[in-house]
């Protein structure tokens, strides 16, 4: 959901202008008491009793709520900001580099490039007793994610 729809939303209940971590989906909820969507952000800290330390709100949710109400750290937390930052700072040829490394490490790359035929895992359906009981019976049926060479 858009921001601006969250907002409007939040005002029809509420009567009121929310504060940006209002708009979180997990406000209800969350007990991190460093909210990256708190506007003073910087200066929170973190309490070793709490329950959940660190934000469970997804990044791009954060991050359009941060855009929206033009937070400092644009919702993101202080290492999450950091690393964007590095990342707008690279040239084209070192992110290239960069996504080619992590292509390299990647096992699924790896088994591709030895030759190995990788089967994905087939959706999974709702089976009913029947159903079941068939697929058991068939174990010449390949497992999901299974490796043929």
């Amino acid at each position: 959901m858009q921001t601006s729809k969250r907002i409007s939303l939040f005002e029809k209940k509420f009567g009121f202008e929310p504060q940006p971590f209002d708009l979180c989906p997990r406000f209800e909820r969350c007990s991190c008491n460093v909210c990256p969507l708190h506007p003073d952000f910087n200066k929170l800290e973190s309490v070793f009793e709490d329950r959940e330390r660190k934000c469970k709100c997804p990044k791009s949710i954060r991050r359009e709520i941060g855009l929206h109400f033009k937070l400092k750290n644009l919702g993101l937390t202080s290492r999450e900001k950091t690393s964007q930052e590095n990342w707008n700072n690279l040239t084209p040829e070192q992110k290239n580099e960069k996504i080619q490394k992590i292509r390299s490490l990647s096992p699924i790359s790896r088994l591709i490039a030895s030759g190995c035929k990788v089967i994905p895992p087939p959706k999974k359906l709702k089976q009913n007793t029947r159903q079941k009981a068939k697929t058991f019976e068939n174990s010449a049926i390949l497992q999901a994610g299974e490796v043929l060479q």
